[in-house]
């Protein structure tokens, strides 16, 4: 039960505060936006371009000769004429419309060799300097024009109908191209092209030096079986006076085992004879 209050004590205490910081917190936030609608309204009213201190005030009459004459003084016209223009306007500002029009004529034209030709209306302006695009025509057709005459003549050796072929025809058969390589390695072996001719014989005398040891071992095993004697074959067991037993069987002098004969008898040896070779055999 005690808990219980506690807890409700608490929410009650949550509550009561949380309704003065969302009315403190919808105060601040209409106040930032009432100052941030107060700051763009001054920024637009504000000139941004403001007049400069030493900005010369243009007149009504050469505005208006401005706006109907576009090829004269201004930054689109010609530069001396049109200076020279505004300048005799500038002078005329005050004096009475007879005496300007009166004056017109002789101001208006501009002084030789300063544009003249250019300030008049309708006038195409003449200019010693050939462009390069029409020199190259020109050399272009005096080039055609050279050639024409000996394939003229060509033409007309050969006969009308192989004559009617333009001239351009012959260039547009053309040899088919070839795909471009992108390697141009051809090699005449399947030899690792990272090991050098020297290197390459000399593992391949090594590979054929260890063949040529392999089979010489072979050979050398192969020869000492068959070189084994028969006194190898011959188990001396023990010896009873002038009789022996080799391989569990009782021999005697002059008998005969294995091919090989028995001449002597010892006190702890025999010896044979086998194909004209004698041998000595030990009891161990």
């Amino acid at each position: 039960m005690k808990n219980l209050a506690s807890a409700a004590g608490w929410l009650l205490l949550a509550a009561v505060l949380a309704v003065p910081s969302f009315l403190f917190y919808n105060w601040w936030a209409k106040n930032k936006e009432k100052a941030a609608l107060e700051r763009t309204q001054a920024v637009s009213s504000a000139n941004v371009f403001p007049a400069g201190e030493n900005t010369t005030p243009v007149a009504p009459g050469i505005a208006a000769s401005s706006a109907t004459n576009p090829h004269k003084a201004g930054p689109g016209g010609t530069g001396a004429a049109g200076a020279m223009e505004t300048a005799d306007r500038s002078k005329n500002i005050g004096q009475p419309d007879s005496v300007i029009d009166a004056q017109a004529p002789t101001q208006s034209m501009p002084p030789a060799g300063v544009g003249g030709a250019r300030d008049i209306p309708g006038q195409v302006p003449h200019s010693s300097v050939v462009p390069a695009s029409s020199q190259d025509e020109a050399s272009v057709s005096d080039g055609g024009d050279r050639s024409a005459a000996p394939e003229g003549n060509s033409l007309s050796e050969v006969g009308p109908g192989e004559g009617q072929r333009p001239a351009g025809a012959a260039a547009a058969v053309a040899v088919p191209i070839q795909p471009k390589l992108t390697s141009y390695f051809k090699p005449k072996s399947n030899r690792d092209p990272t090991i050098s001719p020297m290197e390459y014989n000399r593992m391949k005398a090594e590979a054929n030096s260890r063949i040529e040891e392999e089979r010489r071992r072979l050979a050398e095993m192969k020869r000492r079986n068959m070189e084994t004697g028969v006194e190898n074959k011959l188990r001396l067991q023990g010896l009873v006076g002038n009789s022996v037993i080799i391989n569990n069987e009782m021999y005697n002098v002059g008998q005969t085992v294995l091919g090989a004969k028995i001449i002597k008898v010892g006190t702890n040896y025999f010896i044979g004879e086998y194909k004209g070779k004698q041998f000595k055999k030990v009891l161990k």
